[in-house]
């Protein structure tokens, strides 16, 4: 897939906003810029639940880390069981995901993805300057992400699944712990496909 998304100029960012091909289970809908306002002001107050659980386990996870490392460095056995502790708890939340969750049963579709936007194929044409609420599962990790998106441009592509719409959107008001998750997830991607690459040469 070739998604145009748009990039930031500021070398500062540019990690932020690597690009990856990669497959996500995600559903959308379009919703109007005042029903956006209202959800992330509803936000606060009302948390995404059992779709989100494995995001905020690892945000958590990510805001230990560095303590987690400390304790590796003195109280290996510790260390070693807290871990299985993490562990027990990642199980869990999968199984609440999907047990709650529709999307955690369908298949994954292919996606162009960066922490600033994403193109995937869609049955359906939307129209350019659309916002739409995505719900977005990450897999394998099965980080389940809640985002808004404008769409850029909708492409008329021939598909054999009969997905002849290409969506082009950049992510809106996406609060910065889902763009964390997103970054490291296409960063793990990349490394993933550089290293398949590297393993089929020397192979050759």
């Amino acid at each position: 897939m070739s998604g145009d998304l748009t990039a930031t100029s500021d070398n500062s960012e540019r990690r932020s906003f690597f690009r990856v091909d990669d497959s996500i289970s995600l559903s959308y809908q379009t919703i109007t810029k005042q029903q956006m306002e209202e959800k992330i002001e509803r936000e606060d107050i009302e948390p995404e639940g059992s779709f989100t659980v494995m995001s905020n386990i690892a945000s958590i996870n990510q805001n230990m880390a560095g303590i987690m490392h400390r304790i590796e460095g003195g109280e290996p056995d510790i260390a070693a069981y807290l871990k299985a502790i993490n562990s027990k708890i990642d199980i869990i939340g999968r199984a609440l995901l999907s047990k709650d969750n529709e999307l955690a049963e369908h298949p994954a579709q292919p996606v162009n993805l960066s922490a600033s936007g994403m193109a995937f194929y869609s049955p359906n044409p939307v129209e350019k300057g659309a916002i739409l609420e995505l719900r977005l599962l990450l897999v394998p990790s099965f980080t389940g992400i809640v985002a808004f998106g404008e769409v850029v441009g909708c492409d008329s592509v021939k598909d054999p699944k009969g997905y002849d719409n290409l969506i082009r959107l950049n992510f809106i008001n996406m609060v910065e712990r889902d763009r964390d998750l997103l970054i490291r997830h296409v960063i793990k991607r990349q490394g993933e496909f550089l290293r398949k690459r590297r393993e089929s040469r020397e192979a050759e």
